[in-house]
C-alpha cells in the first residue's frame, strides 16, 4: 500500500470499527489470546469467551467483560434521553 492511498469507511464501518476496538483492548484480548485486531474482527464473540476462559480470575472493569457495540449503543440512546428528560 503506497502512502497515497487510504482505505476509507462509512459512517456505520467507523462506529462499528472504533467499538469493537475498544472491546478488543479493555478485554486485553492481545494480551490474553497474542492475536490481532483484524483476526478477534473476524470473531469477537469467540475470542471474548476464549479470552474469559483463559483467566476467569482476572477482573476488569469491575469484574465484568467490556459491553459489546450494540450494548455501548444502547447506553447512549439510555443516557440521551436521560438528560433530555432533565432540560
Amino acid at each position: 500500500m503506497s502512502l497515497e492511498e487510504q482505505i476509507t469507511f462509512t459512517p456505520d464501518q467507523q462506529v462499528h470499527l472504533n467499538a469493537w476496538s475498544s472491546v478488543y483492548i479493555d478485554a486485553q484480548i492481545q494480551q490474553k489470546l497474542g492475536i490481532t485486531l483484524s483476526q478477534f474482527l473476524i470473531n469477537p464473540g469467540k475470542y471474548l469467551f476464549l479470552a474469559w476462559l483463559t483467566a476467569p480470575h482476572i477482573p476488569t472493569n469491575n469484574g465484568f467483560l467490556p459491553l459489546l457495540p450494540a450494548q455501548v449503543a444502547a447506553s447512549r440512546r439510555i443516557h440521551q434521553r436521560w438528560a433530555e428528560e432533565e432540560e
